[in-house]
């Protein structure tokens, strides 16, 4: 939980919506008496995640809530820029250091020369696909610079030498978080979830880690880690109308362009709440589609993290989708409810997937703790209302196949994928199985190396050549012999 301060208003960030019994509890620390009307409960933008200052608030659904109490006096501790601390930079030219990036930017914005090195952080990655780089900018507090950026879409900034840096929030498509090291064994591929961030929706609130870059590449340094991002936001401006079939689409795609050079890499996915939806569509249209069949094929292990499998509980949801939104978010909830007819067929698309899985690993971790649900107060204000319910229910979560494992973890539906520290008791579980997979992934790779090899006609040329020869000159010697 974090406390943050402005004027007469103190703003309560936490991962989960907390018990109005909770509040009352704070209520009573910070010396505050319990307001006659009902509190709001707002949620935080997903791109802004985990610091101590308040920020804009808009209403999302993976990340943090903000509940704001009013107390009764002032303060005189400032508040941070508002707007999105987490960027991503692309088109980064491949010869540019971090310190040539850095030096690239406070020309952009020269207010970063003002700022301490300790409020921001720049990690440069080489992009997945392409020669060029891209980089990833946190801010502890964010500049006004970033602060006026487009959030739904790309900016293009020059440089001084010519060069267009593109700048997002959004996180949209595949995102590099990591640097190999030597030969790359294997593709990690991270889909986030329902109204999720490809970024903020893996980050821990608590120590603002995000495994998938700050851990899982210490642990695998020949490992190739993305994340992938599409717009599945219920509030707020929408870019596009897509649905289910564009998301997994759109996935192929990236895929393809990521492994241009190099298509029969093992790939294990990884799927929070309706990403493991979009990553098993993607395997179905992957069979489907013999141009994507590479994908399939190279798919060794599938990590689902409260994957719906049949369906989760959109009540609440419901009430969120705007109104003038259109109706793909409706129908985005209808294929995601318990008894959609949507996942019943999935189900059935999946059946000659999982009969060709056999020797591969298929993970699935489920919630054990409930979510308190919220409801619309009015177009930009939500509240916890009523009991706390399991958002994925234990037997949506699991395939019920023979060769599932299934791991239970101790948190709520967006907690599930948000690792503190890398001792972290899931985490480690995850390292185990990845280890486990990439040994997995070798063996099969050696074994269809050595198909190739015995049916290859030079290769069998080669071998046929170092066979011991017969001695002829014996055998006509000992044909001579007999003729006489």
């Amino acid at each position: 939980m974090v406390l943050s301060f402005d004027n007469h208003t103190i703003t309560v960030k936490t991962s989960s919506i907390l018990p109005p019994s909770y509040m009352d509890k704070l209520r009573a620390l910070l010396g505050i008496s319990r307001p006659s009307s009902p509190i709001p409960t707002e949620r935080q933008e997903s791109n802004v995640v985990g610091s101590t200052y308040s920020t804009h608030v808009t209403t999302s659904t993976q990340d943090l809530s903000t509940f704001r109490i009013h107390d009764s006096g002032p303060s005189n501790i400032p508040m941070a820029n508002p707007g999105p601390k987490c960027f991503r930079i692309s088109n980064v030219p491949s010869t540019w250091s971090k310190d040539d990036l850095l030096n690239s930017l406070k020309e952009i914005d020269p207010s970063l020369e003002r700022i301490s090195s300790n409020e921001y952080q720049l990690s440069l990655f080489p992009a997945c696909h392409g020669s060029s780089k891209t980089a990833i900018l946190n801010f502890e507090t964010c500049t006004k610079y970033f602060q006026k950026l487009k959030t739904d879409d790309f900016n293009y900034q020059r440089t001084s030498d010519g060069s267009f840096l593109v700048i997002d929030s959004h996180f949209h498509d595949l995102t590099p978080l990591s640097s190999p090291e030597g030969k790359i064994v294997a593709d990690v591929v991270a889909v986030t979830g329902l109204a999720g961030h490809a970024f903020n929706s893996w980050r821990s609130p608590d120590t603002n880690s995000m495994w998938l870059k700050d851990f899982l590449p210490k642990d695998f340094k020949n490992i190739r880690v993305m994340a992938y991002g599409y717009d599945s936001s219920l509030t707020g401006p929408k870019r596009g109308d897509a649905r289910m079939t564009d998301y997994r689409r759109s996935l192929l795609e990236q895929l393809g362009n990521a492994r241009v050079s190099a298509n029969s890499r093992p790939i294990i996915f990884l799927g929070h709440s309706l990403g493991g939806i979009v990553i098993l569509q993607t395997l179905v249209e992957s069979k489907r589609n013999p141009h994507y069949k590479s994908i399939l094929d190279s798919t060794y292990g599938i990590f689902l993290f409260g994957t719906p499998h049949q369906g989760l509980r959109t009540n609440e949801l419901e009430s969120m989708v705007d109104v003038d939104s259109g109706g793909q978010r409706k129908n985005l909830m209808m294929q995601l409810k318990q008894g959609s007819e949507y996942l019943e067929t999935q189900r059935e698309d999946l059946i000659s997937i999982w009969a060709g899985f056999e020797g591969k690993k298929l993970l699935s971790f489920y919630e054990t703790m409930k979510t308190l649900p919220t409801r619309m107060l009015n177009s930009e204000d939500f509240e916890g209302d009523g009991e706390e319910v399991q958002i994925v229910e234990r037997f949506s979560a699991l395939t019920f196949l023979q060769s599932e494992h299934r791991v239970p973890v101790n948190t709520t539906h967006t907690g599930i994928v948000k690792f503190a520290t890398s001792t972290d008791s899931t985490y480690q579980t995850v390292v185990t199985h990845i280890t486990e997979c990439i040994g997995v992934c070798s063996q099969i790779q050696q074994e269809i190396s050595q198909k190739q090899a015995n049916s290859d006609p030079d290769e069998l040329q080669k071998r046929f050549a170092r066979l011991p020869r017969p001695n002829t000159s014996f055998r006509c010697e000992e044909r001579d012999h007999r003729i006489e």
